[in-house]
């Protein structure tokens, strides 16, 4: 029992804990992309850190229910309670809290909102070729300055202008940032922007499943069986730190799998002739869910052959 109780308490605690601190970085975040520099800079906004709620709760959960699966590795003990906690726990989590959630979130925006790009005062801006420098905006928007034209754009290069109430040039910050100088100072490495945008991308279509009906969303909560089947993973060896390895890794192939399909990245011909070739069956039961089927079954036929035969080995030592 005291497993059982470590599992459920290690779940609850990370999904709570975990949440909270993925909706204030969130938040942060979205503030970020908000800031002019030299302006007020709001630290909390309610509606940024409900976004980041519903933004980390996905995420979280799942990390916190493998988890489990490496706190079990970590700390082997092969019983039924334990096992059947960990089961009841998915099952809560992809037939409750995850629609629950997901279901709240329906009602916003969960995309980082967008912002009208701006510009103030007292600070250089390179601006296709142009560095402005902005000394003072009047009440009517228009400001007083001077810009250096870099590459001679409008004449020699090197050459610096003086600015008279003129308006502000429209800056071409990609959306949501409001300021470029902002962006630069904080634009997120490749090896974070790809993860993050296909985490998103499964997330919305995690609400789209969901927006359209029950048969839909247990579609995409196949993905929570394939994750589920991991637990047959975690005791492929007898080195715990390879069994934690590949557990990981194959969640994040489980992630790719998934992501690819939806996408269309992934036999994209065959997912095709499954909604169009199958009638009924094919538009009701989604080409993704067979696909984390056969991955559970899979895993868990690993599982249970692995189980097998360190059994068989014990026997024979015997």
């Amino acid at each position: 029992m005291r497993r059982v109780f470590t599992s459920t308490a290690i779940f609850f605690t990370l999904c709570i804990l975990g949440t909270l601190v993925g909706a204030v970085f969130s938040m942060l975040c979205m503030d970020l992309t908000q800031l002019v520099i030299g302006t007020r800079f709001s630290l909390f906004r309610f509606e940024f850190f409900l976004k980041g709620v519903y933004l980390s709760f996905p995420l979280v959960s799942i990390m916190a229910l493998l988890m489990i699966i490496l706190y079990q590795i970590r700390h082997p003990q092969h019983s039924v309670p334990s096992v059947a906690v960990f089961i009841a726990l998915n099952l809560l989590l992809w037939a409750m809290l995850m629609p629950l959630v997901l279901g709240l979130s329906l009602r916003t925006d969960i995309r980082p909102p967008a912002a009208a790009p701006s510009a103030s005062s007292g600070f250089f801006r390179n601006e296709d070729g142009l560095v402005y420098y902005w000394e003072v905006f009047s009440h009517n928007g228009k400001g007083e300055g001077l810009y250096i034209d870099l590459y001679g754009v409008h004449g020699e290069p090197g050459q610096v202008y003086p600015l008279h109430q003129v308006d502000k040039p429209e800056q071409k910050t990609p959306s949501p940032f409001a300021d470029t100088l902002v962006q630069k100072s904080i634009d997120m490495p490749k090896c974070v922007s790809i993860p993050l945008t296909a985490y998103l991308s499964l997330l919305y279509y995690a609400r789209d499943c969901l927006s359209r009906g029950y048969l839909q969303w247990l579609g995409f909560a196949s993905l929570g069986l394939a994750f589920m089947s991991l637990y047959g993973l975690g005791w492929l060896s007898s080195w715990r730190l390879l069994n934690a390895f590949v557990v990981m890794v194959v969640s994040v192939c489980i992630a790719l799998v998934n992501y690819a399909l939806y996408a269309g990245l992934l036999l994209p011909g065959v997912s095709r002739f499954w909604q169009l070739g199958l009638g009924a069956f094919g538009k009701h039961v989604p080409f993704t869910a067979c696909v984390n089927v056969l991955i559970a079954l899979c895993m868990l036929g690993i599982g249970l052959a692995n189980s097998f035969l360190r059994r068989e080995k014990a026997r024979g030592a015997d």
